[in-house]
């Protein structure tokens, strides 16, 4: 038995039994149990042991000869303009306008296939080297989240001291307002008492010295003395009227609106992110030498002598970003646009010194213009002119156009796509020098040093380049089209060019 295998049946069922043979019918492995159970099956499934070298090779043979699309299909068809193998099906539903479809048979015969397995198996040997690196990484993750869990209950434990800490301030905060708020409420209490206990004994005495003038009998003091006493008796009950009740309060926060408004400590979320140790490395996206590239001569392989020279991957840029567009500019380097975000990025051949540039909506489009400027466009809001020197961005420019999307530039003369079936060629200021309407609308641009203009349409399952001569007249043209490049687009550079024949 395999060590780690377990029969898929049985895990269905949340059990794990060791796997003990294979089941060619269902391309699972099973149990000794479950073997029995599949030998039973009317009629009945060929099940074969683990350890039969040809365990599994029916399985290889299906996913060979049978199309992944159309699955009851086999492959009789290669189309050799986007380089698969296909079925009948395939052939009417997906590459019914491609003119380059025939009989696997006939290409294999012209094929050096001995070529390409050996190519093909040293990719696997590396492919397999890349996969056991990965299971090491993957295996490494659970120890090291666990550190991170770890780490995570330190942060929230720090957290909550915090919390604490800030709450015990607040509770002393108000604790010694409290106490101060009770001392001046506690201090005006006794002067009002005080001066209450003033003002009756000084009534005391007005009782008794109101009796002794009554007794003396002089009616001028004692009608001086009834004025004075009803006065003063008015204004104390006024005051007593406005003496006022002295208190504190607490006013409490609604405790709905405070939880409310503090849910929790913070938010736990699972993040997915590029792994930079599994990048550094994986082998297969090393370019194969040349020993490895001479050996393949397949004609619709090489035609056109394009090779790759070097490659990288678009994470060392961040995550989820995608290039479609680019050019060469000075010093060796690349500016390449992200087709789905708002950035500009300049890097080395070999993808390292990333500068990234950030704009205020998505670019459409790049070209070099001369050694220190490039044209960067920005549809509807028009163009903008980079300086290489310092990789700082000119004011938005508008050329009298609809819009400003696929752009090439070649001995001076900038050309720009306006969306409506029309190029027109500006100067680096946006005027209008001249303009020409073409028969397709375009995706991608580019000029030649001769004046001609190549573009490729941006209809489906068109895969056509499409010249415009110098003088404006625009005609097909017959150039070849890797078959490995299924939607042509153009690259814009001062050194990769098409020339005209």
């Amino acid at each position: 038995m395999d060590a780690g295998k377990f029969c898929s049946g049985c895990l269905r069922d949340q059990e794990q039994n060791d796997a003990a043979a294979w089941c060619l019918d269902c391309q699972e492995d099973v149990c000794e149990a479950c073997a029995k159970a599949h030998k039973r099956i009317n009629p009945p499934h060929k099940v074969m042991p683990l350890n039969d070298e040809n365990v599994k090779g029916p399985s290889f043979n299906h996913m060979i000869q049978f199309c992944d699309v159309h699955t009851d299909q086999k492959y009789v068809q290669i189309c050799t303009q986007h380089d698969q193998i296909i079925c009948e099906l395939c052939v009417e539903e997906i590459h019914a306008n491609c003119n380059a479809v025939k009989p696997i048979e006939n290409f294999s015969k012209e094929s050096e296939n001995g070529a390409w397995i050996k190519v093909l198996q040293k990719e696997m040997i590396n492919l397999d080297g890349d996969l056991h690196t990965l299971m090491r990484i993957q295996t490494d993750m659970i120890p090291q989240l666990k550190e991170r869990k770890k780490e995570i209950l330190k942060q929230l434990s720090f957290v909550r001291q915090q919390i604490d800490a800030q709450l015990d301030k607040m509770e002393n905060d108000l604790i010694a307002d409290l106490s101060k708020k009770y001392n001046t409420c506690k201090e005006m209490i006794e002067q009002s008492n005080h001066s209450t206990a003033n003002k009756r004994s000084d009534l005391q005495c007005w009782i008794k010295n109101l009796t002794k003038t009554e007794e003396s009998r002089d009616q001028v003091q004692i009608f001086q003395a009834i004025k004075v006493i009803d006065r003063k008796l008015k204004e104390e009950k006024s005051s007593m009227n406005k003496s006022q009740q002295i208190s504190i309060e607490f006013h409490t926060p609604d405790i709905n609106d405070l939880l409310m408004n503090f849910m929790s400590f913070g938010e736990i979320s699972v993040i997915e992110c590029v792994n930079v140790e599994l990048l550094q490395a994986l082998k297969h996206d090393q370019p194969m030498n040349e020993s490895e590239i001479s050996n393949v001569s397949d004609s619709s392989l090489r035609e056109g002598n394009i090779q790759c020279i070097t490659a990288f991957s678009t994470p060392i840029f961040g995550t989820d970003v995608e290039i479609e567009r680019g050019c060469f500019i000075t010093n060796n380097r690349l500016l390449l646009l992200d087709i789905d975000q708002p950035f500009l990025y300049v890097c080395s051949f070999d993808g390292s010194g990333v500068e990234t540039i950030q704009v205020d909506q998505k670019p459409w489009d790049v070209a070099l213009i001369d050694t220190v400027s490039a044209i960067i466009t920005f549809q509807n809001k028009g163009y903008r002119i980079l300086d290489l020197s310092t990789l700082t961005l000119g004011q938005y420019l508008k050329p009298e156009a609809p819009g400003c999307y696929a752009v090439t530039s070649s001995q001076g003369q900038i050309w720009i796509d306006t969306g409506s079936f029309a190029i027109i060629q500006i100067d680096i200021n946006g005027n209008v020098l001249r303009t020409l309407t073409t028969k397709h609308e375009i995706k991608s641009i580019c000029s030649n040093d001769t004046g001609y203009i190549y573009y490729v349409s941006n209809e489906v399952q068109n895969d056509k380049i499409y010249c415009i001569k110098a003088g404006g007249e625009e005609r097909d043209n017959n150039l070849y089209v890797s078959p490995i490049v299924m939607t042509p687009c153009i690259f814009n550079s001062a050194s990769l060019r098409i020339n005209a024949t």
